[in-house]
């Protein structure tokens, strides 16, 4: 059901509180409430009135019972004993003195709906409400079924719905069942309750050799079950992909049909990806207003929405006849799309680097594949050869949608890969594989999977090249002792049938090489969600040419586990730092979700536009070298036939000093991750861009000046906080396809004496250039990080005069000096001290005699002797400052530091009064 389906959408982008809200159905909606209350109606059976047990034969008088199909099938179920109990029972009810019981004995527990008790009407939706209570169970679990049955007894296969497993540890719990009225052939509504005992994972990797436990006792009762007929409702946009590109606006459509023509209100909202509400419409439905409308939102740009759509009754006699009357949700949908922006075709040299695995997924969502590429501008998919049902006797049906996809695929713009996963149940079954690896299939003789491989080979290995001996995620081609053996029979058989087979095997990122693979071997690498996008080059390092000729499937964590933000940031990181390492591509797996509408739709995954956006930022772009733009931020420099491009993000500066700051030439234009662009505004002659956490992407830039900023360096860059001169090394490389002539001058860090102070220089194209220079600060300098900062003019393919900087850092190599401030209360009332706390550490080899020190205006000037630290050894000490009310008032800094007691070397911090305000509590 749409509803369930996207549940976890839901929750990730507009919180569980949404979620939560529940449906109150009013009772002229009400269907049927089975309240198991039967005795004052004559019934005094242990069954309730139309209900039988599971797996047993009806004791009933009724000709035509054992007639209905459905009847059959639930009277001949395993796996359901005769003695296990179920009646009614009087010890536990929600309401009145009567419940529903089920008791384990072993085995499972059940009972069902007589078919014929409960009319459905074709085109409605129903939900059901059944209140459960359990004891004991700890595997087992209660579950509530329900489903359509069509005029023949039939159950219909496409509506059932079971709830998930309920353990209610002695209390009662609401569980809601839906059902969606898109079967137009339903005649009656069926249900089931049920304890039933865990089984058999059927995608557990051990599959029939597992081990499961049963619960030999268990009990769960039922009661007030309610059955409300609601209005059906679908949303949806222009596009069956959802995927809606710039040169459209997105036009949603709802649908709310409701067979009770009562007047009620819906109310369509409109989130964006971090759970902000962007736009809203109300309208009333039912009481002969249209059944279906349309509507283009307001949106604040590209990016993936979230439609949720409410209906609410409305009954103005519920208020005691005041018109405005009283709203109550009653039926409640989701939808998602993706609104993105024109973009020109990657150039081919790329555009085969980027993937869309569609493994095991249904046929109606394989049809859908290649519009689906065509709108996010991609060329690559990977799809199954066959899915679990696939045998030897329908393998031509498989073959044949194969065919009708590679068909539909626009010709010379898209390419097919082609996966053995999933394995076909039957072909497991034939080759007593248990663990549904394609690998270990192939090692059993040839006639067992012959039959399933010749067909698919014979009609498209001409055509496809790739194709994928397994799942990524099921990575155990490492753990396998005789591969370099089972592949060369592989290739065997696929080049006696396909004329160029590319075999790809899949591999983990986390799992190392193996020396006796073969060199040619191409790989498909899972890179779970564990490794951080800064950990990829050193998963990577150890791969050499096999790493740069893999593929990279990037697997983010869910969105039921991450807000969509934080996936968005990951997904967009991820992809920057893969590239950075040249991959032989990137692929992201099905980041989408099928509807279960009647007419099939693709629900985008947000990571679907991140993946797309980004790609067409890097495709036609190398990255050619980092520019260092701050403490805590990132920026690296690509370029390529698509121009200059900088990637810059904040990884970990504070919010207020995360900007880009400097001239990046030309007319950059800066774009986020959903293809958003505005230009780069000015301050001081220098481009300004705010950074955050998810990348941004800087177009339009002169790169080879990107490249000249990021060459400006100091040859060691760590300076020792010592009164004495420091001789230190200028690099300059000129990035131009000339020379390059002009001068510099030295402008910073302020107070340092620098010399020379004016540099001249001519560098040929390609060549580096190193300068002398000789640094002094001021004894009254802080530590921590500093720029070298100078002004350069010079020539080069036209007059440039722009401020660089080189990143520094000041400090002791063998002190640790870490301090920080308190104000508590004073002795006097209304009067505060500050508390400076200094920790010394010595991390070098020699011992040392400091002198620590603290220094605020207008107090006299504090200082403790050090006089022996020795290695590995800390030392505190603090120091207070009496009355400091007006020091707070002008914000005053306490100067803390320590200096050798025979020697050069001091080193100065300012602790700031203003980030360290009494609290209230101080106050009073």
């Amino acid at each position: 059901m749409k509803w369930h389906i996207l549940a976890t959408l839901l929750l990730a982008a507009i919180g569980a509180e949404l979620l939560a809200q529940s449906a109150v159905v009013r009772p002229q909606r009400l269907v049927h409430r089975f309240d198991f209350e039967e005795r004052q109606l004559g019934n005094f059976e242990e069954m309730p009135m139309h209900w039988y047990p599971i797996g047993r034969s009806a004791q009933t008088p009724e000709p035509g019972f054992h007639r209905q199909p459905l009847h059959r099938e639930l009277i001949g179920r395993l796996g359901y004993p005769r003695h296990t109990q179920i009646r009614f029972d009087t010890r536990h009810a929600i309401a009145g003195e009567h419940s529903f019981y089920l008791g384990l004995d072993g085995g499972n527990a059940g009972a069902y709906l007589e078919v014929g008790t409960l009319p459905a009407v074709p085109g409605s939706d129903y939900m059901i409400i059944a209140h459960v209570r359990t004891g004991h169970l700890e595997r087992a679990g209660a579950y509530v079924t329900a489903y359509f049955i069509d005029a023949d007894g039939e159950r219909i296969d496409a509506s059932v719905y079971r709830s998930p497993a309920i353990r209610s540890n002695d209390a009662w719990l609401p569980v809601t069942v839906h059902l969606t009225g898109e079967h137009p052939d339903a005649a009656w509504i069926g249900m089931e309750l049920e304890l039933r005992q865990p089984t058999p994972n059927v995608d557990h990797p051990l599959r029939g050799q597992q081990i499961v436990l049963p619960d030999v006792r268990g009990t769960a009762w039922f009661d007030d079950i309610t059955i409300w007929q609601i209005p059906h409702l679908e949303v949806g946009t222009q596009s069956r992909t959802n995927l809606i590109t710039g040169s459209q606006s997105p036009r949603l459509s709802a649908t709310v049909r409701d067979l009770t023509g009562r007047r009620m209100q819906a109310r369509m909202t409109v989130y964006d990806h971090l759970g902000a509400a962007v736009d809203e419409r109300q309208l009333q439905v039912g009481d002969g207003a249209p059944p279906r409308w349309t509507w283009e939102p307001e949106l604040p740009g590209y990016g993936w929405y979230l439609i949720d759509l409410i209906v609410h009754d409305r009954d103005p006699a519920d208020a005691g006849g005041s018109p405005v009357g009283r709203d109550e949700p009653i039926a409640r949908t989701v939808g998602a799309f993706l609104w993105m922006p024109d973009e020109q075709s990657m150039l081919s040299e790329d555009a085969s680097r980027f993937s869309l695995l569609a493994e095991d997924v249904s046929a109606r969502q394989m049809r859908m594949l290649p519009r689906l590429l065509t709108e996010a501008g991609l060329r690559r998919a990977v799809v199954s050869a066959w899915d679990r049902e696939t045998t030897r006797l329908n393998i031509d049906d498989r073959v044949e949608l194969l065919d009708e996809l590679v068909q539909s695929m626009a010709p010379g713009q898209q390419d097919l890969g082609i996966s053995l996963h999933p394995l076909p149940t039957e072909l497991l079954e034939r080759t007593d594989n248990h663990l549904d690896r394609a690998l270990e299939v192939f090692a059993y003789d040839e006639e067992a999977w012959l039959p399933y491989l010749t067909p698919v080979l014979l009609r498209h290995g001409p055509r496809v090249q790739r194709w994928h001996l397994g799942t990524p995620t099921q990575a155990e081609a490492f753990y396998e002792p005789e591969l370099p053996r089972l592949l060369e029979r592989i290739e065997r058989q696929f080049l006696a049938l396909a004329p160029r087979p590319r075999l790809v095997l899949p591999w983990s990122l986390e799992q190392m090489v193996r020396e006796d693979v073969s060199a040619s071997s191409t790989f498909v690498y899972d890179v779970p969600p564990g490794i951080a996008a800064e950990r990829l080059a050193d998963h990577l390092e150890g791969w050499g040419e096999h790493g740069r000729s893999g593929l990279l499937v990037l697997r983010s964590r869910p969105a039921d586990e991450v807000a969509h933000r934080h996936r968005v940031t990951d997904l967009a990181l991820r992809m920057v730092y893969a590239w950075a390492e040249q991959p032989g591509g990137l692929a992201l797996s099905r980041p989408w979700t099928g509807s279960a509408a009647r007419e099939p739709e693709l629900l985008p995954d947000p990571l679907l536009g991140v993946y797309r956006n980004v790609a067409h930022r890097l495709a036609g772009r190398r990255v050619v070298g980092e520019l260092p733009i701050g403490e805590g931020l990132r920026c690296l420099i690509l370029d390529g036939p698509a121009g200059g491009m900088l990637v810059a993000w904040n990884e970990q500066a504070p919010a207020s000093e995360g900007r880009l700051h400097m001239d990046l030439g030309g007319e950059p234009t800066v774009a986020d991750v959903w293809g958003n662009r505005q230009g780069v505004s000015r301050q001081d002659g220098r481009h300004v861009v705010e950074l955050a956490r998810t990348p941004r992407f800087i177009e339009g830039i002169d790169p080879e000046l990107a490249l000249f900023r990021a060459s400006y360096r100091v040859t060691e860059p760590f300076v020792e906080s010592r009164q004495e001169p420091h001789q230190r090394t200028l690099e300059l490389t000129n990035p131009w396809p000339r020379t390059i002539s002009g001068h510099l001058q030295m402008v910073g860090p302020e107070g340092w004496r620098i010399s020379p102070a004016r540099h001249h220089f001519s560098i040929a194209a390609g060549e580096t250039l190193r300068l002398p220079i000789e640094m002094q600060f001021p004894i009254v300098e802080v530590a921590g990080p500093k720029r070298l900062e100078a002004r350069f003019d010079f020539t080069a393919d036209r007059q440039y005069e722009v401020d660089m900087g080189a990143p520094m850092e000041l400090g002791l190599s063998d002190v640790a000096f870490d301090a920080t401030l308190t104000i508590e209360p004073g002795d006097q009332e209304g009067k505060f001290d500050a508390v400076a706390t200094c920790i010394l550490t010595n991390t070098g080899e020699a011992v040392l005699a400091l002198y620590v020190f603290a220094n605020l205006r207008d107090h006299p000037r504090q200082e403790r002797i050090v006089a022996r630290l020795a290695p590995g050894e800390s030392v505190v000490r603090r120091f207070r400052f009496q009355g400091v009310n007006e020091g707070m008032e002008e914000g005053r800094p306490v100067r803390v530091g320590v200096r050798e007691a025979n020697g050069p070397a001091i080193l100065n911090q300012l602790l700031q009064m203003k980030d360290v305000r009494p609290t209230e509590a101080d106050v009073e």
